[in-house]
């Protein structure tokens, strides 16, 4: 594929504006320096970050204030699964990206490196920050450098919310994960999470801690719908402990079970 000259994102905005009579592009993936400096106000429905230079860039972008597109953008996603490529995300980042889109209501967070630089601080102990109410959390393949996953880091993802309807966590290979005491801490923490409606978990080898996860922390109650990968015991035994804490509130469960033939979809309204 060949390379744009210089300029060219500036350019192709401009000519897209005008010659559509209209400020408003439905998606913008290209951040550059010369997008920055233009003055001419887009907005933006979709915003996708592929990279941390390009998260980088969109930050300075929003430091700078004024911009109109920021009250448009619904759906934002950071990183991207398809290069294969990680981008290092700081949770402060992500409290400035979202601080500063108050309509967004999806968000993609792809082969992430996560960093908790807040220290595991509650949305309420964030100065200056209103936590917003998503349709939409997908996190795809989040891990953090040089170290197991943890409860700790997934909760402090969740805390930045006051409410998620659709909670989707996938990942595409095996994550170590962390066993220490730090899993206690989170669980003991999720009193303070945001109610979430739906639950899809599609990954055989977290699914079981995962599920204890949020059982111990008190909010299996608030599934609406559940979507489970099933290829073992111990997954079947977690969702019986979810199962039985949910209630009457659970209306779908839709399980994907591993057999000789691959994936086989059962799907009952309770």
């Amino acid at each position: 594929m060949p390379r744009l000259p210089p300029g060219t994102v500036f350019d192709i905005i401009d000519h897209l504006a005008d010659d559509l009579d209209v400020g408003t592009l439905s998606t913008c993936s290209l951040v550059s320096l010369s997008w920055m400096t233009h003055s001419r106000a887009h907005a933006f429905s979709k915003v996708m970050i592929a990279n941390t230079t390009r998260l980088r860039t969109f930050l300075d972008l929003l430091h700078g204030g004024g911009h109109s597109f920021r009250f448009c953008v619904q759906e934002l996603n950071v990183g991207s699964r398809a290069s294969g490529v990680r981008t290092d995300l700081k949770r402060s980042d992500l409290v400035i990206l979202l601080g500063n889109l108050p309509t967004l209501v999806s968000l993609l967070l792809a082969n992430i490196v996560w960093d908790d630089d807040l220290g595991g601080k509650c949305m309420k102990h964030i100065p200056y920050y209103t936590p917003l109410r998503l349709t939409l959390l997908k996190l795809v393949n989040f891990t953090v450098r040089d170290k197991a996953l943890s409860m700790v880091q997934l909760s402090s993802v969740i805390h930045l919310f006051s409410g998620i309807n659709y909670l989707a966590l996938l990942w595409d290979s095996d994550v170590e994960f962390s066993t220490d005491n730090a899993v206690s801490h989170a669980c003991a923490k999720t009193v303070a999470l945001p109610q979430l409606g739906e639950l899809s978990l599609l990954n055989s080898s977290l699914n079981p801690r995962i599920i204890k996860w949020l059982c111990n922390g008190g909010i299996g109650s608030s599934f609406k719908a559940l979507t489970v990968y099933v290829a073992d015991e111990s997954t079947l035994a977690a969702l019986g402990q979810l199962l039985r804490s949910s209630g009457q509130l659970l209306e779908t469960l839709s399980l994907y079970l591993h057999h000789d033939k691959g994936l086989q979809n059962i799907k009952r309204e309770c």
